[in-house]
């Protein structure tokens, strides 16, 4: 795994919102989308996070977003998994 996905996967992990925008913004071409950071995000009850990554990266949706969600305790999580087409 490169530098830069494992910094992505920091940011999403330490809810750090400027340095995910920052990133993307910076090195969008680095980008590691088999890093389950949406639900890292759902995990961490992170909506800010979550709503980012889903309307801005191409997604895996297999991922187990919507469980994460649920041990989470977040249900605005819960639901902006499904709106983004995870069931």
């Amino acid at each position: 795994m490169s530098y830069c996905c494992n910094t992505f996967l920091k940011a999403v992990k330490k809810k750090h919102f400027g340095c995910l925008v920052h990133l993307n913004i910076f090195a969008l071409d680095f980008y590691c989308n088999n890093l389950f950071l949406c639900s890292i995000a759902s995990l961490n009850s992170d909506s800010e996070s979550l709503i980012y990554l889903t309307s801005r990266f191409e997604l895996d949706l297999s991922e187990d977003v919507c469980k994460y969600a649920v041990i989470g305790n977040s249900i605005e999580c819960l639901t902006i998994a499904h709106e983004a087409g995870y069931a």
